[in-house]
């Protein structure tokens, strides 16, 4: 009866590593499936151009992290160089003839959180500059979803591949000639690191955009 005993526990372990190595090829082959069809996603939210609604004579508010606002040209550079000596990302636009020294650039304003927060750390003061924009022309729309696309290209919403505006690339207006050239700039600048140029690529887009309507 031992003997017996013991051949029917042998068969049992045989069956037990049986069914452990279908459950695990079964479990591999669902998992590999699933992958395959998307049904997981990497740690990193990508988010598709179509995603962004935007409608024409739609208002869409950017929010500029301000640091400084200048006569001189001169003491606006002073600041940036002061601010970067900081690691802080920093840059200056000329406003009509103003000189306007900003950290950042959003479109989403409880986003600022984090780069607010990283100059209260610092003890710096600074102000949120809202620019509002309403567009009335469709063309003028794509070129509104490409600043959007590339405030999140900054942030790591999105990868490079997923901009383009290439469609106006032999527009005839002058303006949108203007931005066109801006946002090559922007993919230049950030291809090499330099985020400071791209946020002051970005704002001239914005303001170029602003003055089209």
């Amino acid at each position: 009866m031992r003997y017996l005993r013991i051949q029917l526990e042998e068969k049992n372990d045989g069956k037990k590593i049986i069914l452990m190595f279908l459950t695990i090829f079964i479990v591999s082959t669902i998992l590999a499936f699933l992958l395959d069809k998307g049904f997981f996603f990497t740690a990193k939210t990508v988010v598709k151009q179509d995603d962004i609604k935007i409608n024409t004579n739609q208002k869409v508010t950017f929010y500029f992290l301000q640091l400084g606002y200048f006569n001189n040209k001169q003491n606006a550079e002073n600041l940036v160089k002061t601010l970067n000596a900081k690691n802080i990302t920093a840059t200056y636009i000329n406003i009509n003839g103003k000189y306007c020294v900003i950290s950042w650039i959003d479109n989403i304003k409880d986003d600022l959180k984090i780069y607010e927060n990283y100059l209260i750390n610092l003890n710096l003061s600074y102000i949120i500059k809202n620019v509002e924009l309403s567009i009335n022309n469709n063309e003028y729309v794509d070129l509104l979803k490409a600043i959007i696309r590339q405030i999140s290209l900054l942030k790591g919403k999105i990868q490079q591949e997923q901009l383009s505006i290439d469609n106006i690339s032999n527009t005839q207006d002058d303006q949108v000639k203007r931005f066109y050239n801006e946002y090559i700039l922007f993919m230049k600048n950030y291809k090499q690191g330099d985020i400071s140029s791209c946020l002051n690529n970005l704002a001239n887009e914005i303001f170029i955009l602003k003055n089209l309507h």
